[in-house]
């Protein structure tokens, strides 16, 4: 088995016998295809599939084949491109471009790999969000329990002052002088 990738092939499908591939290929649609929103779902299907090869170690190959995938998209759905496309399609020595093969619907993928540096930068964001989660409940605890050593201004709220002594005991009050009046009473003379 050989080292050497064929992006084409093992990306897209595209055996070395249809490389390069005609705008249609890159695609995956039929050949002389002329509606607007299948080429338009094609296009973006491919990209999504080749986003996911970004982080790999062949960044590079998946950003060509992006290129070419848009480039594609871009004549297909321009009408002048695609008769230019389609006349040098029928031109081709040995009569037409073979049809592009269709995938059944119900076919199963094989499940990627994730690339060692997406997991590590997942693994990283995790760290990253439970270090700012310890860190928050830790000032918010902080800010709680006021401490006179670690030098953080706080809001600190008056406490009331209680007077917890007990209470003297009430004096006896004197009793209120009774004024004698100096009015006269009838029938009594005041004493001389």
């Amino acid at each position: 088995m050989s080292d050497m990738l064929d992006p084409y092939y093992q990306w897209l499908g595209i055996p070395p016998e249809e490389q390069p591939p005609n705008a249609y290929r890159l695609l995956g649609i039929r050949l002389g295809e002329d509606n607007t929103e299948v080429i338009r779902t094609a296009a973006e299907r491919q990209m999504a599939h080749l986003r996911t090869f970004q982080l790999g170690e062949h960044s590079e190959l998946s950003q060509r084949l992006l290129n070419e995938v848009a480039s594609a998209r871009a004549i297909l759905l321009d009408p002048r491109k695609r008769a230019e496309v389609d006349r040098k399609l029928a031109t081709r020595p040995g009569g037409q471009a073979r049809p592009v093969p269709t995938v059944a619907l119900g076919s199963v993928r094989r499940r990627r790999r994730v690339p060692w540096q997406a997991m590590l930068l997942g693994v990283g964001a995790v760290l990253v969000g439970l270090a700012m989660l310890a860190g928050f409940r830790y000032l918010s605890n902080r800010l709680e329990k006021p401490s006179e050593d670690d030098g953080l201004p706080r809001v600190v709220k008056p406490t009331p002052k209680v007077d917890l002594s007990p209470p003297e005991p009430d004096e006896p009050k004197p009793a209120p002088k009774v004024l004698e009046s100096k009015m006269r009473t009838p029938g009594k003379e005041p004493k001389p």
